[in-house]
Order: C-alpha cells, then sequence, then structure tokens
C-alpha cells in the first residue's frame, strides 16, 4: 500500500523555497508542486475559493482535488505532491485544471513532472465558461455490494464518476470507466449504481461534470455511502439508546413504527428482530413477530437474541 504524504500548509513554503538554494541538484527527485494563484486583476483570491481537480498522463483514471491529503490551497498558494498519485513517474504528463467559482474564472495548467523535489508553478485565472459542478449528489446502498448514486439532472452535460475508499483521504479513481479515457464524456444520465463494491465496505464518491464542448467543472459535493450493517453485536435495541440490550423502549417504538406514527428506527436491522429480511432489511421485513420475540426475550422465556451477524 502506497504511504500517502502529507505537506505542511503553504505558509511553509516560503521557507522550503529559501532552503533549496541550498541543496545540490543530485538530491532532487520528483515531489511536491506548488505556486501562488492570482484572478485576472492580480488580486489573490482568498481561502476557501480556489479549487482544482489534477490527473496524469491526460487519463482521468485517477484525480487528485484540492480536498485530498496532501494537497490544497492557503494564503494564495496552491499545493500537492505528485508522489500521491499511484503511477507518477519524471518526464509523464501532468493536468490541473483550477476554478475560481466566485468570479467565474479559471485556468489550466499542464507539463511534465520534472526531476526535482519542488517544482513551483505559478497561475493566473482568467475569464471562462465552464459548467457548475452537480448537485443534490446522494447515496444509498442496494443490498450488500451495489451503491446507487444521484442527483439532480441538467441539460447538455455529462458526468464522470470517482470513488475512494471511505478513510483514504487519497485520490479519487474513475468508475464510469475505469481506463479514464478522456473521448468518453461520461453518463448522460443523472445516476450510477456502482456493483463494484464490497459489503462492509465504506466508500466516498464526486462527481466532474463535462460540457459539451469538454470543458469541466470543479468536483462535486463529496458524499459517503456505508455498506456496514448499523447492526451490532445483537439485535434488538431498536431506538439505539442502550448498546446491545433491548428494553421495553424498543417494544414501544415497534410499536409506534408499525401502529401509531410509523417513525421509522434508526437501525432497521436492529428492528428486524428475527431477521427475515437478512442484512439489510426493508420496512416489510418488520412485523408484529419482531415484537412478540422481544417481549419473549425480555419477560417470559428469556430466549436469547440472535447475533447481527447471524444474519449472513
Amino acid at each position: 500500500m502506497k504511504l500517502i504524504r502529507e505537506k505542511s500548509p503553504a505558509k511553509c513554503i516560503l521557507g522550503i523555497l529559501a532552503l533549496l538554494a541550498l541543496l545540490p541538484g543530485s538530491v532532487l527527485a520528483q515531489g511536491s508542486i506548488f505556486g501562488l494563484v492570482h484572478n485576472a486583476d492580480l488580486s489573490v483570491p482568498p481561502d476557501g475559493t480556489v479549487e482544482f481537480i489534477g490527473f496524469l498522463r491526460n487519463t482521468d483514471n485517477e484525480i487528485r482535488i484540492q480536498s485530498c491529503i496532501g494537497a490544497g490551497y492557503e494564503i494564495g498558494f496552491w499545493y500537492d505532491d505528485f508522489q500521491n498519485y499511484g503511477d507518477e513517474a519524471v518526464g509523464i504528463q501532468y493536468r490541473y485544471y483550477f476554478f475560481n467559482r466566485m468570479n467565474n474564472q479559471a485556468a489550466l495548467l499542464s507539463d511534465n513532472i520534472p526531476n526535482n523535489s519542488y517544482e513551483r508553478q505559478d497561475v493566473t485565472l482568467a475569464p471562462t465558461d465552464f459548467p457548475a459542478p452537480a448537485q443534490g449528489l446522494a447515496g444509498i446502498k442496494l443490498g450488500d455490494e451495489s451503491v446507487r448514486l444521484d442527483w439532480i439532472p441538467e441539460d447538455g452535460v455529462t458526468w464522470h464518476v470517482y470513488r475512494r475508499t471511505g478513510s483514504s483521504g487519497g485520490s479519487f479513481l474513475r468508475v464510469d470507466n475505469p481506463s479514464g479515457n478522456r473521448s468518453d464524456p461520461g453518463l448522460d444520465q443523472p445516476f450510477y449504481v456502482d456493483n463494484n463494491v464490497d459489503f462492509g465496505g465504506c466508500y466516498s464518491y464526486t462527481l466532474v461534470t463535462e460540457s459539451t464542448f469538454g470543458d469541466y467543472s470543479p468536483a462535486s459535493a463529496i458524499v459517503e455511502v456505508n455498506l456496514a450493517s448499523c447492526c451490532q453485536g445483537q439485535v434488538g435495541d431498536v431506538n439505539g439508546l442502550h448498546g446491545d440490550e433491548p428494553t421495553i423502549g424498543d417494544i414501544a417504538l415497534l410499536i409506534d413504527y408499525l401502529f401509531i406514527n410509523f417513525t421509522e428506527p434508526p437501525c432497521l436491522a436492529e428492528a428486524d428482530v428475527n431477521q427475515s429480511g437478512g442484512l439489510n432489511p426493508e420496512r416489510a421485513n418488520i412485523s408484529i413477530v419482531d415484537i412478540a420475540i422481544l417481549i419473549d426475550h425480555l419477560f417470559i422465556n428469556f430466549v436469547p437474541l440472535p447475533l447481527c451477524t447471524d444474519a449472513g
């Protein structure tokens, strides 16, 4: 597994520049890239206004954005690290798209990875028409090993879909076209079903919108989908308040859910006491039988409840 390098904030970069003058060329290797960012009028964009997307070899099979570990924009400087890509090497092409949505300005930076430790590339934005990022991105799990993403439709654009493991904080990998072939404009419908996930995994997704002219948007908001079951230990903690031990409050919530206010419990897998719906039950799997089992467990025969993992 490749180590993700996390750099210091941009305020350290000026000190780095001073140190570089003392280093012989023989110790340098491909590493960080950074630079100043200016608007078209040479003003400095405030923190939080500059977004970017970067990828290598003119393919977007792997992208990095400003919120990835080791990347960012602070106090007028943008920064990233080539070594946080999965397949970086000296001499291959890199491309970064920069955006300032506050003034509709953007820029493209393209060059080859140099054989040095710190590459400075200043960027000046210019007024540009670029598509807006996708809005309303939401994800749900479908069964044990599928995720469905939906977002707000928009005419005249397509979408690229990217994913990373939820806890990584690193690069995103394109899943609608894993080769990253940029001649493929992506999806023309506002949904995607990802069948290449594992039960128990946690995944983060983002979208990039592409216009009919081939222009890219900033990355959308990131959505996280957790395929692990919300059920922990044994079943029956319907209200989620008492850890692994059901109480009369759980029975009351089930009665309310089925017959009174129909308020859905926080975890259906805990409410599906007889596990009729497996690891991912639906509303139809919750019934009066589940209430009866809880009553029996708490007040009559004290029969132990099944473990959540027994549903698998």
